[in-house]
């Protein structure tokens, strides 16, 4: 073990490593450099020259990361792009319909499409679809959270709305 070394790798870790990556360096590095330099009698390039270089191989290795990164997440070509979107859409789309199942009234039949016919969709439609599916299923759940409030009230005696004004119930005056 180098003190020097410790030393730089302690300061670079306070400063913070993604810091080292976008090109804040700790100043500790500096020195390592110029001994290494001067140990291996290294002429052709100064301590300032090797931090550039160096500079310059991170960005490079960064954004060969983030082009991985980006096709691997959103896809090569356009195309790639769309099946991966669409993927992820009909993902949420089943997710929807698996757990709105009583769901009904004019917009049920959006739902009860063979998921099958989705696929056959391009990722625009199928998101037009989810949108509604959405819609659907925040309308579903504030009529299932109602009818458990009504059917709490109901357990009590009788429903609110039916109460006379000032009539004493057993949960209290309605």
């Amino acid at each position: 073990e180098q003190p020097e070394i410790m030393s730089a790798i302690k300061s670079q870790y306070d400063i913070g490593w993604h810091h080292f990556v976008r090109g804040r360096i700790s100043l500790d590095w500096g020195s390592i450099i110029v001994s290494h330099l001067q140990l291996n009698k290294i002429t052709n390039i100064t301590a300032e020259q090797w931090g550039s270089q160096l500079l310059d191989i991170n960005w490079k290795y960064f954004l060969q990361i983030w082009d991985l990164r980006n096709e691997e997440t959103l896809g090569k070509t356009k195309e790639d792009v769309l099946n991966k979107r669409k993927v992820k859409v009909m993902i949420e789309l089943q997710h929807i319909i698996a757990t709105n199942q009583d769901i009904t009234g004019d917009n049920a039949d959006l739902l009860n499409i063979n998921v099958k016919e989705y696929q056959k969709m391009n990722a625009n439609q199928v998101e037009t679809v989810l949108h509604s599916a959405r819609i659907l299923a925040k309308i579903n759940k504030r009529k299932r959270k109602e009818t458990i409030e009504k059917n709490k009230r109901i357990e009590f005696g009788k429903d609110k709305s039916e109460l006379d004004p000032g009539e004493v119930t057993e949960i209290g005056i309605g």
